[in-house]
This record gives C-alpha cells, sequence and structure tokens, in this order.
C-alpha cells in the first residue's frame, strides 16, 4: 500500500476513534504500528480469502497498539469494571 493511502487511511482511522498522540514522536510510532496492522490484515486475508474463509480482519480501535499495549488495556479495564473487559 502507497504511502499516501495509508497516511489518509492512518487520519481516518484517528478520526474515527478519537485518537491523539501528546507528541511527534508518539504519532509516529503508532503510524508505524498502525502500518505493521494494515500490513498484516491485507497478508491474513489474502490468505483466508486463498483458503475459502468465510471472514475478513479490518481496521478496529486496537489497530494503532501492540499486543502488550492490548493486554495492558485488559487489565486496566478489568480492574476498572468486569463489565468493561476486553473480549478477544
Amino acid at each position: 500500500m502507497q504511502k499516501v493511502i495509508m497516511e489518509q487511511q492512518f487520519n481516518i482511522f484517528k478520526s474515527k476513534y478519537n485518537k491523539s498522540y501528546p507528541t511527534k514522536e508518539e504519532h509516529d510510532y503508532r503510524f508505524g504500528m498502525f502500518k505493521a496492522t494494515l500490513k498484516f490484515i491485507e497478508e491474513r486475508n489474502k490468505i483466508n480469502k486463498a483458503a475459502h474463509k468465510n471472514y475478513k480482519l479490518g481496521i478496529n480501535d486496537f489497530s494503532d497498539l501492540t499486543y502488550k499495549n492490548i493486554l495492558v488495556q485488559d487489565v486496566s479495564a478489568t480492574a476498572r469494571s468486569p463489565m468493561q473487559r476486553i473480549v478477544f
């Protein structure tokens, strides 16, 4: 995917999920994570299509996070309220 298209996708993502980052460094890091996630989604969807799987992966509010970030958020959510836990 071209860089310009990825930047557009990232801007849409940030707007849709109300994302903002305190520094340019954090923004650039999260953009890098988002690009890696997009690459994974595209590759996995190609594999799934070739294998005639009936589902597709897509962008969600975790698309700028690492697996470790998601786990930390899950622990925090569990501590706040069992009804707000992240379910995988």
